[in-house]
């Protein structure tokens, strides 16, 4: 018999395996039975009763995939300690790895409940505080099957939860409370959330819950004699108005009984819904229908009527509710739905899975679209896959990083500890001078991950960094940082921007080794009216050290530099214009320009238009004479000039890795490495890279110049040769 096939266990257990069967294909089963292989392992006397299978038999009701079911069953091992998740690794399919990665990232709940207890805080904040965990809990999770695992996973803790400490009893009941029973109805899954709601009311207010569920045992007799009188009589209505109809009674659960009871600030007994039943028809023009057979029968309630068919709420619940003077002048609650909307609403999103392609049902585009307006989020995307699209389509790319004092900051994903400091305050943002992520120091232009805890440490003067503005540098992301800078450096008087200027232009020029340049004829070139108001443009952040790069091209590599052949192609024209100088250019089918030609640029909302001189079109007098600009060919992509480049720094560990990972994130080839440390630490690498063009040079020095530690950068005179340079 073959080991992975569902008979391949207990007699015991054969039932439920082909039950399996029955909605797995025999590959899926497999990879499950792989999974239950190892966990019978561990525990070899398993039964029917054991713990696992009432998880996966819930995990099964909600259409849970095979993957999903496997990844539920390594998580109980992880959190067994039986064996860990590097282990797991190789034995395992990516997509189940990836699936259980993700379920264990969700264990930092517990710290992001306990972080709103961190100070004394006003009830509405406190609320405001836990909508924001929730929303970061959504947008952190790409799959929406870690959900359902970790719904069916308190689920079942709370329903064994008589055995924990009293104490740890009302904070699990608390933090279910607030954090997983919203979860569950955020997805529309009726039966988990109330499930949950009732287990932690039973905990966290046992007088309450004992109180409520002797009132209601108390009365349980009469109120099922008047329930089914009810139904007796609806039944014979229905069926007389020709509407198949299945009613039944519908249990009221006591968390909902506890809300209404402070809601309305009512006694138990003056609770008109307690009594309550639920009518089930095949369409939605029966439910109508129904409606008025019921209020025919009895007469409804003033202003207890809720039409959640024409108006869903936002998770998607459909239903009519009415309250009427039934039985004995009792009040009643009526529910009346499809059999449709009863199924989905027992068991929300997972309602539309599909157990043979693993995936949502996306035929019913218009559900789909309702799922993903949980959070007023709306999508016109057609995409099919609504796995991964669960968390684009409601949050998009987004992350979620926290104060010291645990408030939950929105930003863009790739956004940096300088953005999240601007959007705490422009002050903030202005005297920001380190930061701190999760207790340890990082720079300034490191990327944050959602979950992460931002402290930033200011100083007392407002004095931003213009580098902040150098996109290639990484320090920014938000266009509301950029912004409140630039308003800054535009406020600085024009002294004081030059300097600026003519700092940042010495650097440059320093790094890449151009002495005794005209700096006249470099503002002419930018057709700027002098020195003064090319370095107030470089001070302002108008011109980038890239832009001057690609101006200093000449002086960098001239014409006879060594070169090293390739077959890549031209690159495309440079536009050396400074206001211009980051828009993008395209090449004219007019005139179709190649290299070598002499050439000029004509703005127009797709960019600049490359023309060549001669074309007819350039001496057009309709073509506005404002709208032409400079430009010229690229160097040539084919061609990589060997540079040596020369960084002195205070020595330190892993200063080399940085280093070599600067110039390979930036495409540039390293060839020959010589380093040496003097006595006072202080360390001289010479390194031979090869590059495409003095840009490309000037982004790679730029980045080496901006590590902790480096002192100073610059590319060595091609004239000098250094022979203890070793390959590499």
């Amino acid at each position: 018999m073959n080991k992975y096939s569902p008979l391949a266990f207990e007699k015991n257990l054969d039932a439920w395996f082909e039950k399996l069967a029955s909605h797995y294909t025999f590959d899926e089963q497999r990879q499950l039975l792989q999974s239950f292989d190892l966990y019978q392992h561990f525990y070899p006397n398993l039964s029917r009763t054991s713990p696992i299978f009432n998880i996966l038999e819930m995990l099964f009701h909600l259409r849970l995939d095979a993957e999903g079911l496997s990844a539920a069953i390594l998580h109980l091992l992880i959190e067994k300690n039986k064996v860990t998740f590097e282990e797991l690794k190789p034995k395992f399919t990516q997509s189940i790895i990836n699936l259980l990665e993700s379920t264990l990232r969700m264990e930092f709940l517990k710290d992001l409940y306990t972080l709103k207890f961190q100070d004394n805080i006003s009830p509405e904040e406190k609320q405001a505080r836990l909508e924001s965990i929730r929303v970061m809990i959504l947008a952190m999770i790409s799959d929406v099957r870690v959900v359902l695992i970790k719904l069916v996973e308190r689920l079942y803790e709370m329903q064994h939860l008589d055995a924990q400490p009293k104490h740890l009893q009302r904070r699990i009941a608390r933090e279910t409370l607030e954090l997983y029973a919203p979860l569950a109805n955020r997805l529309g899954i009726w039966q988990i959330k109330w499930q949950l709601e009732d287990l932690s009311l039973r905990y966290s207010e046992p007088d309450v819950y004992r109180r409520i569920a002797r009132n209601l045992d108390r009365r349980r007799t009469e109120r099922e004699h008047l329930i089914e009188q009810m139904i007796n009589t609806l039944r014979e209505a229905l069926h007389n108005s020709g509407i198949d109809a299945e009613i039944n009674g519908r249990p009221k659960h006591i968390y909902s009984i506890w809300q209404k009871m402070k809601k309305k600030n009512k006694k138990f007994s003056e609770l008109y819904d307690v009594l309550a039943i639920r009518v089930l028809v095949n369409t939605i023009g029966e439910c109508y229908s129904a409606l008025g057979v019921v209020h025919g029968c009895f007469p409804p309630m003033g202003n207890e009527f809720d039409d959640y068919i024409a108006r869903p709420k936002q998770n998607y619940y459909r239903s009519l509710h009415t309250a009427v003077i039934g039985i004995d002048e009792n009040p009643f609650e009526v529910q009346i739905r499809t059999h449709e909307m009863h199924f989905e609403s027992e068991i929300g999103i997972a309602s539309h899975w599909r157990y043979k392609e693993g995936k949502f049902d996306t035929q019913n585009e218009e559900m789909n679209q309702k799922i993903f307006s949980l959070q007023h989020c709306q999508t016109e995307s057609n995409t099919t896959d609504l796995i991964t699209q669960f968390k684009e389509e409601m949050y998009g790319e987004r992350i979620y990083v926290f104060t010291p004092k645990g408030k939950i900051i929105d930003l863009p994903a790739g956004s940096t500890p300088l953005d999240f400091a601007y959007h705490v305050h422009t002050s903030i943002g202005h005297r920001c001078r380190a930061a701190s992520v999760n207790g340890k120091i990082v720079q300034l232009n490191y990327t944050l991950n959602s979950g992460d805890q931002v402290s930033i440490h200011v100083a007392d003067q407002e004095r931003p960094s213009r580098h902040w503005l150098n996109d290639t540098l990484g320090f920014l992301k938000t266009d509301r940082a950029k912004s409140k800078i630039n308003q800054w450096v535009r406020q600085q008087d024009r002294s004081k921007n030059i300097a600026e200027g003519r700092s940042l232009l010495n650097r440059e020029l320093f790094r890449l080794n151009v002495m005794e340049y005209n700096l006249e004829e470099l503002a002419s070139k930018y057709r700027y009216n002098d020195l003064d108001s090319l370095l107030e443009a470089i001070g302002l952040g108008v011109l980038d050290m890239c832009s001057i790069a690609d101006a200093l091209q000449d002086r960098v590599f001239p014409p006879n530099s060594p070169s090293i052949k390739s077959k890549k192609k031209h690159a495309p024209p440079i536009l050396i214009q400074g206001h211009f100088n980051n828009m993008q250019t395209y090449l004219a089918e007019c005139c179709n320009p190649v290299p070598e030609d002499h050439v000029v640029g004509y703005v127009t909302d797709k960019g600049i238009q490359v023309h060549r001189r001669d074309c007819p079109l350039v001496q057009d007098s309709s073509f506005d004479e404002d709208g032409w600009v400079n430009v010229e060919w690229g160097s040539p992509i084919g061609l990589m000039y060997p540079v040596e480049i020369h960084v002195k720094a205070d020595d330190r560990f892993g200063l080399l890795r940085d280093i070599s990972d600067i110039l390979t994130e930036s495409k540039i080839n390293i060839t020959a490495v010589n380093t040496l440390t003097d006595d006072d630490l202080i360390a001289s690498m010479n390194l031979r890279i090869e590059v495409r063009d003095a840009k490309q040079l000037s982004k790679a020095l730029e980045k080496i110049d901006a590590l902790s530690n480096v002192l100073e950068v610059s590319r060595m005179k091609p004239s000098i040769e250094n022979s203890t340079l070793k390959k590499v």
